[in-house]
């Protein structure tokens, strides 16, 4: 008997989760968002990003970087282009992978959309600070722009 309700508790499972999104509907938040994360903590989240474009072949990745405050010159641009690197590295191909550099927020952020192909773009949201309110630093150190070490456990 336990059997026979775990295998329907099952089957219901299986057949009422809806298959990869091939409908045209926009999503109704991004993918995922995250501030700054050491480099191997970044790259699971987009792994799983790719992972989703490619159970939806109808749908495009939008990566959206808003600097920091404080950030350097360029850096909004850096991120987002490392982050379409590595998604392509995961077999994505770069037509359907749309970078912004998204403006300015408290803390560097980075937000991933799907969205479909045959959509116009995702409204680009401004960052919540104005320029006069954000402090760009023209000269970084060159680290700054390394991705940054996980901590040992």
């Amino acid at each position: 008997m336990r059997f026979t309700i775990g295998f329907i508790c099952l089957f219901l499972l299986v057949h009422s989760t809806p298959a990869p999104s091939h409908n045209v509907s926009a999503p109704d938040a991004p993918f995922d968002s995250y501030r700054d994360l050491c480099f191997e903590e970044e790259k699971a989240r987009l792994d799983n990003f790719a992972i989703a474009l490619q159970q939806n072949p109808a749908w495009i990745g939008l990566v959206m970087v808003y600097a920091g405050r404080r950030s350097c010159a360029g850096e909004a641009r850096y991120r987002a282009q490392r982050a379409k690197k590595w998604i392509m590295k995961r077999g994505i191909e770069p037509d359907r992978i749309v970078v912004k550099d998204a403006g300015y927020e408290e803390e560097v952020t980075t937000t991933l959309l799907m969205w479909p192909k045959d959509k116009p773009l995702y409204p680009e949201l401004p960052g919540r600070l104005a320029d006069s309110e954000v402090k760009i630093f023209r000269h970084c150190r060159n680290n700054i722009f390394r991705p940054r070490k996980c901590p040992k456990q």
